[in-house]
């Protein structure tokens, strides 16, 4: 209502120190701050990897199921259409917000969820970051080690909950064999993560 003519956005390194400051017109300043992160932070392959591993980059980022989400996010641009993601994360503080955690658990089929999105009387708080695990869900198989959460509700979160991370990558091994292709992303939420363009 008052109008918007002023932007300020800073980037941060993984030791959330400000690397820049862009600070001016709402379009141009974001432009340019986008440029500047993606010159420290775009990492290319050249083709999708059979497997990708990521983590959340460990605390704060992964104290939930809702904020490790943000690792696959990045890993879901380089694994191949078919193939799997094996998330890492603490989740000390559980799945995440009780709406959050009571969506998950109530819902038993995520194309019918992204479905159900387009009607308002479905919005619950904190809904997008399931609307992104659908996104992942439907390009790989999702695989999940975390001491955070139950197994027995891991089982729940649309992954194939493991019991270490070992056994996820003897998962991936038995899947692809030998030759797999794994990516490997110990930081997701500080990685953009890209195929190279034909």
């Amino acid at each position: 209502m008052a109008g918007v003519d002023f932007n300020l956005n800073v980037a941060i390194d993984k030791q959330r120190q400000i690397t820049g400051v862009f600070a001016g017109d709402m379009v141009e300043s974001h432009r340019v701050g986008a440029q500047f992160v993606e010159k420290q932070a775009k990492v290319t392959l050249s083709a999708p990897a059979d497997a990708v591993v990521v983590s959340s980059a460990g605390y704060p980022l992964d104290t939930t199921f809702y904020q490790a989400i943000k690792g696959l996010l990045t890993a879901v641009e380089i694994v191949r259409q078919g193939g799997s993601i094996l998330l890492v994360a603490a989740c000390s503080e559980g799945i995440g917000s009780k709406p959050f955690t009571d969506l998950i658990f109530k819902t038993d089929d995520l194309t019918a969820f992204v479905q159900g999105l387009y009607n308002p009387a479905n919005f619950v708080i904190d809904q997008w970051q399931l609307e992104e695990l659908a996104k992942v869900a439907r390009k790989a198989d999702i695989y999940f080690y975390t001491d955070g959460i139950p197994y027995h509700q891991r089982a729940k979160l649309f992954v194939h909950p493991l019991k270490s991370a070992q056994e996820g990558i003897e998962e991936l091994l038995t899947r692809y064999g030998e030759d797999v292709q794994i990516a490997v992303i110990p930081e997701g939420p500080y990685v953009l993560a890209q195929l190279e363009r034909a």
